[in-house]
């Protein structure tokens, strides 16, 4: 492979890591403003940076920037949007959609916006192949960049229904594979925190169904402590299946300790402690939805 380049982090990237990923949204509404050519490049270089099989490098974008071209796509992604509902839960207008189905609602929203987003990029493979594992982190890392530069992204896809016309109209070879449209453009709105599951429902310990260390974290509050060398992991304990919190061998329910208990878990504490073979370690600050000392 020929002109290769590496590229030095670019100054125009540097928000933290962590504020990018933790305020990181789906954004369905954009302003008209024009994205410019530098920022284009340096979204799709970002792109270019992400692990991929083999290094083979075989992710594709295509860049719809002619208002046009635009325009003529958003009625082909309306189309496949609404072909998609018919099929799912029979809506064949937004009057259908329950007012309860908030993101639905956005999306067909958006569904009626696609036509005037300032950018389109698609997301291919040069092959049709299971090869989701070169494209999707390349899609992941131009989310990402997007929003350290202040563009707001969605990933979103299309119905078979439209794709042979999307393909003919963009001189798409037969032999690409779509893995994703992605509109960009300013956000009308803010970016912000999401509502997401807890990992501690979502992540499995070294087998299905087994929850991870921090499921059964528990903050105590200070006059529970117990001084001396104990008192970091008093702070909070993982309780094990005997029912006693482990290392200081306190029964899980002594007398007025489960409201007080209950109360600063929710509320959070500056610190919390997981206890690990009998080492006090600092864990994740955790607001379980249920008092762990009940369950």
């Amino acid at each position: 492979m020929s002109d290769e380049e590496r590229l030095p982090p670019p100054a125009l990237l540097d928000l933290p890591i962590g504020e990018v990923m933790f305020t990181q949204r789906a954004i369905r509404r954009f302003k008209p403003d024009p994205i410019s050519d530098q920022h284009l490049k340096l979204i799709l270089d970002a792109a270019s940076k992400a692990p991929n099989g083999g290094n083979l490098q075989l992710a594709r974008f295509l860049v719809i920037r002619d208002p046009d071209r635009i325009r003529t796509f958003g009625e082909l992604y309306r189309e496949a949007w609404w072909a998609k509902r018919r099929e799912g839960p029979g809506w064949t207008s937004i009057e259908d959609i329950p007012k309860s189905e908030k993101t639905f609602l956005s999306a067909a929203r958006l569904a009626e916006e696609m036509g005037r987003v300032p950018v389109v990029v698609l997301a291919f493979a040069v092959a049709r192949a299971d090869l989701g594992h070169s494209v999707l982190p390349a899609v992941q890392n131009l989310l990402l960049a997007a929003r350290a530069l202040g563009i707001g992204s969605t990933l979103t896809t299309l119905h078979d229904d439209v794709l042979p016309r999307v393909f003919e109209m963009f001189e798409i070879p037969k032999s690409a594979q779509l893995y994703g449209c992605i509109p960009l453009g300013y956000p009308r709105g803010s970016f912000g925190t999401t509502p997401r599951r807890p990992t501690s429902e979502t992540t499995y310990w070294n087998a299905w169904n087994r929850p991870p260390p921090w499921r059964y974290a528990i903050a105590i509050p200070r006059r529970f402590r117990v001084p001396g060398e104990n008192e970091q992991a008093a702070v909070g304990l993982a309780r094990n299946s005997a029912g006693f919190i482990r290392g200081l061998q306190i029964p899980t329910r002594p007398a007025g300790l489960n409201d007080e208990v209950r109360r600063a878990t929710l509320r959070g504490l500056e610190e919390d402690w997981m206890l690990d073979d009998g080492r006090a370690t600092p864990a994740p600050r955790i607001a379980p939805e249920r008092d762990p000392m009940n369950e």
